[in-house]
């Protein structure tokens, strides 16, 4: 892979766990996202374990759809959840069902993997 479709890669990661991050009503803070080494890792400031686990599973379930492997991506981020603005929120429900369905998922599948409103 050439250094211009690495950038692009990452750049394409970013703009979609910031998407999967907008889509998700739980106040978890800042995230961690790092894709750098044989298990991803995401640090999240949740509430508990169980939302913890809930919040990490459909972050990476939605990485998986649109990425594949997520082995030495190489990526690393962090992203202030509380920053997002109402408006974000409201476009990133139909930008990331439109990136899922472009990846291939099918609508039951989308409906899945986008967080429910709250």
């Amino acid at each position: 892979m050439t250094m211009s479709e690495m950038s692009n890669r990452h750049a394409a990661i970013h703009d979609d766990i910031e998407l999967a991050l907008l889509t998700d009503p739980t106040p978890a803070g800042w995230v961690y996202v790092n894709l750098d080494g044989i298990t991803p890792r995401i640090i999240a400031h949740t509430e508990d374990k169980a939302t913890y686990v809930a919040y990490t599973e459909r972050l990476l379930a939605v990485l998986h759809s649109l990425h594949g492997d997520l082995r030495a991506v190489g990526h690393k981020s962090q992203h202030n959840t509380a920053d997002f603005s109402d408006d974000q929120r409201a476009a990133a429900r139909p930008a990331l069902a439109a990136r899922l369905a472009d990846a291939g998922c099918s609508d039951d599948e989308i409906e899945q993997l986008i967080a429910p409103d709250d």
